[in-house]
């Protein structure tokens, strides 16, 4: 073990109350995640700690900000190590898959405001991932934790996206 992973590093954010709530919601859904025999008992461990380490610290969050209007915004730090990092990479990968799926949704459905608003999140949860991924090289979720988009390139393209330009792209769809 590299001993600069034991030096948690500061992870500034900028989310709004609403999405600090989606990414509360989507650590404690990742909680509850059935385990797989294919990771070593270690590694599980190891992400179970993560995560409880950081649900408990956006649930704080979240509960400061019970009041607060769901478009404020909210500026911050978290302390991660990468097992964390790896963690809150894969929630906001799995926060910018639902904005994506919703996305597609009011595409198909014909509701212009919704898609631009749903492409907007997608956006932005993936410069969160683009951020976390470049302070602490964490380049894909856990893979266990995260469903494939049911979506096409060209899908994406109709979005104004690029599989190729968004972090991770190559793993977010299916079968594409």
């Amino acid at each position: 073990m590299n001993t600069a992973d034991l030096r948690p590093k500061r992870f500034s954010f900028s989310l709004t109350v609403a999405q600090l709530r989606q990414l509360s919601e989507e650590l404690q859904a990742m909680e509850q995640h059935p385990h797989t025999a294919a990771v070593p008992a270690d590694k599980l461990l190891e992400r179970d700690r993560a995560g409880e380490q950081l649900a408990t610290h956006v649930a704080l969050l979240v509960a400061e900000t019970r009041e607060a209007d769901p478009g404020a915004w909210l500026h911050d730090s978290l302390p991660l190590l990468r097992s964390t990092a790896k963690y809150l990479f894969t929630a906001c990968d799995r926060c910018r898959r639902a904005a994506l799926r919703l996305a597609l949704r009011a595409l198909a459905a014909g509701h212009p405001e919704a898609q631009s608003a749903a492409t907007a999140q997608v956006i932005a949860w993936d410069h969160a991932m683009r951020e976390i991924s470049e302070q602490h090289g964490v380049t894909s979720p856990y893979r266990e934790l995260v469903e494939p988009v049911e979506a096409s390139p060209d899908d994406l393209a109709l979005l104004g996206l690029s599989r190729d330009h968004l972090v991770a792209g190559e793993e977010l769809l299916a079968r594409f």
